[in-house]
């Protein structure tokens, strides 16, 4: 660690500490509320994300416009207002019992929330890019940067959803 620059060790630490802080609330959420909300909400973060991206009126909606930072967490709370309502659906009309296998709670929770942190990332940097706000120096950078690897990434939640059955 003593051979790496301070800025380099701070920049991925304060990456590490939100991503650990992500998958800590999806992890406690999903412990909380059950396993089909966590499925839930991975399931509704695909058309959410569709929504979003071919929304024609995202420019005009967005509440704050003077900064970049302003700029990006308009689109998240434009982006929500897709996300939440989905969420909600998938939880009231598509979910029925679905709780979490009682030995294997915690880590069909861990799997979940991973799957979720996934989508998050991938949300932050193809959706709403965070490279406008936030200089991001995690190595998965590099892994987010074509259009197949876009897709690759928004499979792996669903191969998380076949380990939790």
């Amino acid at each position: 660690m003593a051979l790496l620059p301070n800025s380099l060790t701070h920049s991925y630490g304060a990456d590490l500490s939100i991503l650990v802080i992500l998958f800590i609330l999806t992890a406690v959420y999903g412990l909380y509320w059950g396993k089909q909300r966590l499925v839930s909400l991975i399931l509704a973060f695909y058309p959410a994300i569709l929504l979003f991206l071919n929304f024609p009126y995202v420019n005009n909606l967005l509440l704050i416009k003077a900064t970049a930072g302003q700029i990006f967490v308009s689109k998240c709370v434009i982006f929500l207002i897709f996300l939440i309502p989905i969420h909600l659906i998938f939880n009231r009309f598509v979910f029925g019992d679905f709780g979490f296998n009682s030995n294997r709670k915690f880590l069909q929770a861990a799997i979940l929330s991973i799957s979720i942190l996934i989508l998050i990332i991938v949300f932050f940097y193809r959706v709403v890019p965070l490279t406008n706000v936030y200089s991001v120096s995690l190595p998965l950078a590099r892994y987010l940067s074509t259009s197949k690897d876009f897709f690759w990434w928004l499979l792996v939640p669903f191969v998380g959803l076949f380990f939790t059955r």
